[in-house]
């Protein structure tokens, strides 16, 4: 329950400049997680520049950690051959759209756990 609060979202930035453009897109994004799952809590988001090897251009990596229900998750974005990471805006949002899959998994799978100990102790009371 409650409100997600801007200070509750920890941002950090690695060899990246931070906006007021880039903190709006990701409280924005963490608001629409948030409201789409309410038992999320210790929101992190780390977002970096690696360290050029063999890259023409620059590629970003995404990093969101979270709790639901006080299980630690961890959705990231790496960059790879594909050049849309090259746009930062577009690495953040598919970080967070690889957060949004991995909590609805995490409460699927939650939600199949209680449903099976509901199952075992109906036949078991037969």
């Amino acid at each position: 329950g409650g409100l997600l609060m801007n200070s509750d979202i920890q941002m950090t930035f690695r060899h990246v400049e931070s906006s007021p453009t880039l903190v709006a897109l990701i409280e924005h994004e963490a608001h629409k997680l948030y409201s789409c799952y309410g038992a999320l809590s210790e929101l992190s988001v780390v977002v970096e520049r690696p360290h050029r090897r063999h890259h023409k251009g620059d590629h970003f990596r995404v990093r969101i950690s979270l709790a639901l229900k006080g299980h630690p998750l961890v959705a990231s974005r790496a960059p790879d051959a594909c050049s849309k990471h090259a746009d930062l805006s577009l690495a953040v949002v598919d970080a967070f759209r690889a957060a949004h899959r991995l909590v609805s998994s995490a409460m699927r799978r939650k939600r199949s756990r209680r449903g099976n100990r509901r199952l075992q102790v109906a036949t078991e009371a037969v």
